[in-house]
């Protein structure tokens, strides 16, 4: 709206003057002396200003565009580079090749490899594979949330470009270390009007080039990039779910066929890990025999030996806490809560779910990870249909058990 109204006061202010000036040229070749004829010749003039501003217009652009030619030698490659790549990345639908081809692509058109792409939704940071100490550097200082730098991006809901030197009166370390790494300017990447990541990348060299042009291409640029961002979110997220439903039907097919409860666990548990995947894995379920007692039922990753001497119970450890208070948790960092029980050194981080029959808990799952902060609410939802299914099986397998125990029990009795 504001380039439609600035466009037209432009285009009312340049026929103005064309109207001023062919008045001045009427009135010094003496054709305009009639005060009876003024409103008529005004009228004129005005019609006649509109025609040759129509007229001269195209004229008026050729000459721009054979003037940036002479200029900026490098504008219309430079253009054509950026549409061309724009282009390449809307058509993406897997998110390495759009980051790959963003930072490669763009490291070419500014003729700079300092490209440095944060994606904060997936927590990720992507900069060209010889400059993994600056990855390294970097990641450690986005860590720290309170950096005024970081801050004032938070704040941004538009796609802009800030020369990094704009924030000097910001005493942010983040900054600093842009700059010593000889970083130029920052591009902020918004979706729906919320930051989601930025770019920060080295000078441009603009000898050949239109500084004026240059912001709004980057600009157009990274909105394609945000664009196939949310269009790859999109297709993995309807291709994640067209797995789940497979490997749930696959579930429920091997639940109505089968009755070895270990078996059906175990295929459970394999195919959990085929979309939420883990370390190290088990089902633990209370033990009949003693109620206050847990026991492994099927594990993953896990070396038996580090269960001997170590009392599973309910109410003890994630898994005991699971079962007794019937509610799963994530824990980013397994080192920082008391609950846990090393079972295994690598462990980082640990998801557990109970498994519930009706309102009874009757045991729950547990997935651990070597890495940090590695579970998302997402793998918890996924993991928590598993263990509904895992509950059904169970239920199959006692009320066959029970059934098998019946007719023994009549047999018997005749």
């Amino acid at each position: 709206m504001k380039e439609f109204v600035s466009k037209t006061l432009f285009n009312a202010v340049f026929i103005g003057i064309l109207s001023g000036l062919l008045y001045l040229v009427f009135l010094i070749t003496g054709i305009f002396f009639n005060d009876e004829t003024l409103g008529f010749y005004l009228l004129f003039f005005i019609f006649s200003s509109i025609l040759l501003y129509f007229f001269i217009k195209p004229v008026i652009a050729h000459f721009q565009i054979l003037r940036d030619n002479v200029l900026y030698p490098e504008q219309e490659k430079f253009e054509a580079g950026i549409y061309e790549l724009s282009e390449k990345i809307i058509r993406s639908i897997k998110y390495s090749e759009i980051f790959d081809l963003f930072i490669r692509g763009l490291s070419d058109l500014i003729k700079n490899k300092n490209i440095f792409v944060y994606y904060g939704q997936h927590s990720n940071i992507i900069v060209p594979e010889n400059d993994k100490k600056v990855t390294q550097e970097l990641m450690q200082l986005i860590k720290n949330e309170n950096d005024p730098l970081l801050k004032a991006l938070k704040d941004v809901t538009d796609i802009k470009i800030f020369d990094i030197v704009e924030f000097r009166k910001i005493s942010s370390t983040l900054r600093d270390v842009l700059l010593l790494l000889q970083f130029r300017n920052i591009i902020t990447l918004t979706d729906k009007g919320e930051l989601i990541g930025w770019v920060a990348m080295g000078g441009i060299e603009m000898k050949n080039l239109n500084p004026l042009r240059i912001n709004v291409l980057l600009i157009k640029l990274a909105d394609k990039f945000t664009q196939a961002i949310e269009h790859a979110a999109l297709y993995q997220e309807a291709k994640r779910e067209s797995v789940e439903k497979g490997i749930l039907i696959e579930v429920l097919k091997k639940i109505s066929t089968s009755r070895d409860l270990e078996e059906i666990l175990s295929l459970i548990i394999d195919y959990l890990g085929e979309i939420v995947p883990y370390d190290a894995a088990g089902i633990f379920l209370i033990d009949r025999e003693s109620k206050h007692n847990l026991k492994y039922n099927v594990l993953r990753g896990y070396d038996e030996k580090n269960f001997e001497g170590i009392p599973l119970k309910v109410g003890k450890g994630f898994i005991g806490w699971s079962v007794k208070y019937g509610r799963g948790e994530i824990a980013g960092d397994v080192s920082k809560d008391d609950r846990y029980i090393k079972l295994r050194e690598e462990t980082k981080s640990q998801m557990v779910i109970p498994i519930k029959m009706g309102k009874d808990v009757i045991g729950s799952f547990c997935l651990e990870s070597n890495k940090l902060n590695f579970f998302t609410q997402n793998h918890y939802e996924v993991a928590k249909t598993f263990a509904s299914q895992a509950a059904i099986a169970i239920e199959n397998a006692q009320l066959y058990f029970e059934f098998q125990k019946k007719r023994s029990e009549e047999h018997t009795s005749e």
